[in-house]
């Protein structure tokens, strides 16, 4: 036999010997025969075919343990069986990640800017520090929901004033609501509280009645013109007045028109259980 190449015997008394080129490889074919496979691309393994298929030089996919890519520069990401990408990063880039798992770079901005977050749809980016205001010394504090605002202290001796649910309190003169004085010239009058009397019932002295209906710390006040007929006061059934160490269960009455007297409830029982207390008098008042 004169051949030239690798020899193989067929079982049939024949041989052959098929050329073999430089750097292929050698592989077994049909009917005992052999063949080669050419070395295809540098670095690419030899990747079986299967079991009907001659085996080649390809590209090692990630089933059978590799990248299924012929480059990868960056930072890698996985695709479950599809090939492996990579994503290229620049120097001093945060890397957050990107859709289908892949990761983007957020460049660094300006020097000082930090990394805000612009929701859960946009990337982050470096955006400078948003302002904080800082109260002033001796301001008060007041909420706004979600900061704090400094209320400035105002005039000196001035209080702290709510100027309602929508609006921040602030440093205001104290009000006084000055207790209301009624001129009566009738024969009788029915005392509010809070309120002050003069009488000026011209012929005869006014006949008052207390509240009926105090509440705690209630006060009125009566007194009387020099010109006029003085003034009575009935106590109701169960009320008290207490003047002193005395105590009033009837009446209280002017000797002078003139009389002047100031009474705070000190018990509010309601009609009939009423304990008022005389605070201030001026004059000859009596009582029974």
């Amino acid at each position: 036999m004169q051949a030239q190449g690798v020899a193989y015997y067929n079982g049939a008394g024949v041989f052959s010997a098929p050329t073999v080129a430089q750097y292929a490889t050698v592989v077994g074919d049909a009917n005992n025969s052999i063949t080669t496979v050419g070395p295809g691309t540098i670095h690419y393994p030899l990747v079986s075919g299967g079991a009907s298929a001659n085996p080649s030089y390809a590209l090692l996919t990630v089933p059978g343990g590799g990248s299924g890519a012929a480059t990868l520069t960056g930072v890698l990401t996985g695709n479950g069986a599809s090939a492996f990408t990579a994503s290229a990063v620049t120097q001093h880039d945060v890397l957050i990640g990107g859709t289908s798992n892949a990761i983007v770079s957020v460049s660094p901005g300006t020097s000082g800017f930090v990394l805000t977050s612009n929701g859960a749809s946009s990337d982050p980016s470096f955006q400078a520090l948003p302002s904080i205001s800082y109260p002033s010394q001796y301001d008060t504090l007041a909420s706004t929901g979600s900061a704090l605002e400094g209320i400035a202290p105002g005039t000196a001796g001035y209080v702290l004033t709510s100027n309602g649910a929508s609006s921040y309190p602030t440093y205001q003169a104290l009000s006084y609501a000055a207790e209301p004085w009624v001129v009566v010239t009738g024969s009788s009058q029915a005392m509010s509280s809070n309120t002050g009397y003069i009488a000026n019932g011209g012929a005869g002295a006014v006949a008052f009645t207390f509240p009926t209906t105090p509440n705690a710390g209630d006060v009125v006040e009566v007194t009387g013109l020099t010109s006029a007929s003085g003034w009575t006061i009935a106590i109701a059934s169960g009320d008290s007045v207490q003047l002193g160490v005395d105590t009033a269960t009837a009446t209280l009455a002017s000797t002078q028109n003139s009389d002047t007297f100031r009474a705070v409830c000190a018990i509010a029982g309601g009609a009939g259980a009423n304990q008022w207390i005389i605070l201030s008098a001026f004059g000859n008042i009596s009582y029974s």
